[in-house]
């Protein structure tokens, strides 16, 4: 409706759907009223049956939104906004606890939490979600396809839950992971802080800059391609893989359980596995170290070790594969620079190394050492 004057919108807005068309969840109807002045409001919209309308005014103009009937207990019905404002929800109050949430809209919207404690049984959510302030507590299972950005506050998944995420960057806060959680995508720096006693995998992507990594629950992460540089972190088990660019370890790196490194490297003189910190496990868990060197000139070693590789009562194992090179005068399947390799209970230690490194000039080495301790008080093999 064109009104070239004043319109004056009041009584019953009465709407239908006409012809074949069937209405879709957040479907806009802009221009409904246009007029150079626009005043007034109607006194109640009905929409069609199983549906609600969200009306949207301005000094010129009157426009609606669809909303379909809701699947679970709770859906959000407004745009970008936060989390915990009531008038974006369809019972017109944010999700309390027990509550199912779906939040599914049009539109690249961002959903945030700052302030309060925000509950959620099992999430569906279609968009991006950030926590920088307050808690968000989840209970059940959570399928985030949007990003999930922590910057402040916490974020809980709680024991017997689970959630799946498309990315998830955590720079402030905390991530209390206490069910099992699944990410393509993992960015960790600032003070984010990941911690929880559940399983916490990363499936593509992983790059940390800072932030603290502090758990009892295991860790595995796989880096799709490119080298994965993995610091200090407190974990149960520890699985990583890195089959396009190997695997950089610094810092203190302590877990509970079993320790398992496979990294390929790629590019000149880069070794499949390279540590320069601290790798111990405490109890029974054990250590296995399996890298193959990159193509390169000269120098290049399957695993490179200048660090300290230690367990209490569990194995070590160490096998190192020369890599392919066209030239070069020295190629190594294990390089103990420095090194410390040793249990301290009844493990044992086995360090191999092999592979052939094609039209090498000189010497192809299996293990070399250089300053190095190994010593087991196991079998001692």
């Amino acid at each position: 409706l064109s009104v070239l004057n004043t319109a004056t919108l009041g009584g019953t807005l009465q709407t239908a759907f006409i012809n074949s068309y069937t209405g879709n969840d957040g479907d806009t109807f802009t221009q409904v009223v246009t007029a150079s002045s626009v005043i007034g409001t109607f006194a109640a919209i009905n929409p069609p049956a199983g549906f609600s309308i969200s009306p949207t005014q301005g000094p010129t103009f009157f426009d609606m939104a669809l909303n379909a009937p809701c699947p679970v207990d709770v859906c959000w019905t407004g745009g970008s906004g936060l989390w915990s404002t009531g008038s974006n929800w369809s019972t017109g109050l944010a999700p309390t606890v027990g509550q199912r949430v779906r939040i599914s809209r049009p539109g690249d919207l961002t959903i945030t939490v700052s302030s309060g404690t925000q509950y959620a049984t099992d999430l569906v959510l279609a968009e991006n979600l950030m926590v920088s302030a307050g808690s968000l507590i989840l209970a059940g299972a959570a399928g985030l396809t949007g990003s999930l950005t922590l910057s402040g506050g916490s974020l809980e998944l709680a024991a017997g839950a689970s959630a799946t995420a498309s990315a998830l960057t955590l720079s402030g806060g905390t991530f209390l992971a206490d069910g099992n959680t699944s990410t393509a995508a993992f960015v960790l720096s600032g003070s984010g802080v990941l911690a929880g006693g559940g399983a916490f995998s990363v499936t593509i992507s992983f790059s940390q800059s800072g932030g603290t990594i502090s758990r009892t629950g295991n860790l595995n992460i796989t880096q799709g391609s490119g080298v994965l540089n993995f610091n200090s972190a407190t974990v149960g088990g520890l699985a990583l893989v890195a089959n396009s660019g190997g695997i950089q370890l610094a810092g203190t790196i302590i877990a509970s359980g079993n320790v398992v490194l496979t990294g390929q490297g790629v590019g000149a003189a880069e070794p499949g596995v390279r540590l320069v910190g601290v790798l111990s496990t405490s109890g029974s868990g054990s250590i296995q170290i399996n890298g193959t060197a990159g193509t390169s000139a000269a120098g290049s070693a399957g695993v490179h070790i200048d660090g300290s590789v230690q367990s209490a009562n569990g194995n070590i194992t160490i096998q190192g594969n020369r890599g392919t090179a066209s030239s070069g005068d020295l190629h190594v399947g294990v390089a103990l620079d420095g090194a410390t390799v040793k249990t301290t209970g009844a493990g044992d230690i086995s360090i191999s190394g092999g592979g052939a490194a094609t039209g090498a000039t000189t010497d192809n080495v299996g293990v070399l050492l250089s300053g190095s301790t190994i010593r087991a008080l196991g079998s001692g093999r």
